[in-house]
């Protein structure tokens, strides 16, 4: 089965958002684009805040809510991206468990998401759920995210969806570091024809501040250079690549 980019809709702005990322994501890999829905959702506790609309209850008007999602959805992407080659699957299950893949499950590339506007990315929300689980690439997509914002603006200082893409930054963490985050991110670049920026922080041990609490500049100096040459090592095999 060929790789996919698939998208997790819920009929909010913010995972329309994230379903462009995805389509253009998948047009700039040539892969297909997967639109995913999970209808089967849990009683509403509360009022919803305002300017979120929450589909109705009851499993056929839900079902009936979704298909309409769906297809509204994909007309729109297929409008907005020709050529792009669009799946649409709505799973009668809680959003969360159908939002990864089965370990060696190779259909799934990447899944973008919105972060969830009702519960918080970071309390019991879906997103957070899915990365926390999940072992392929998982992209989250702020809300009101734009195609020129992946450029840098033109002369004028406006978004221009013709200037150079933005820098691609990689956060790594040289105690584990990750070859498929590693891969990832020079791959993100090199289609994009982009600069790859990579970010170390670390945090020094006590022993490196005198008794004043003042830092020691010529420890840190090594310090830094250390980090600097594990860093050059790290990635050297990857710039060749």
């Amino acid at each position: 089965m060929s790789r996919t980019a698939t998208v997790s809709l819920d009929g909010s702005p913010e995972s329309i958002t994230a379903a462009d990322w995805a389509a253009r994501e998948a047009l700039l890999r040539g892969l297909p684009l997967r639109l995913l829905h999970a209808w089967q959702w849990q009683p509403h506790a509360c009022a919803p805040p305002a300017g979120v609309t929450l589909p109705p209850t009851g499993s056929d008007s839900q079902r009936e809510w979704a298909d309409r999602m769906l297809r509204e959805a994909e007309t729109r992407l297929a409008q907005c991206h020709p050529g792009l080659r669009i799946t649409v699957d709505r799973i009668a299950e809680q959003p969360v468990p159908p939002c990864w893949p089965a370990p060696g499950t190779p259909s799934c590339w990447c899944w973008a998401l919105a972060p969830d506007r009702t519960h918080g990315f970071l309390i019991g929300s879906v997103a957070y759920s899915v990365v926390s689980r999940t072992e392929r690439p998982v992209v989250l997509v702020r809300a009101g995210e734009r195609t020129e914002d992946e450029h840098v603006p033109d002369s004028s200082g406006v978004g221009s969806m013709v200037t150079a893409y933005r820098d691609v930054v990689l956060g790594l963490d040289l105690s584990g570091p990750a070859d498929s985050v590693i891969e990832f991110a020079f791959d993100a670049a090199a289609r994009r024809a982009a600069d790859l920026r990579v970010v170390h922080g670390w945090s020094l041990q006590p022993h490196y501040y005198g008794y004043d609490g003042a830092l020691d500049p010529e420890l840190d100096a090594q310090v830094a250079a250390r980090i600097r040459a594990e860093l050059t090592e790290l990635l050297r095999p990857w710039q060749d690549k």
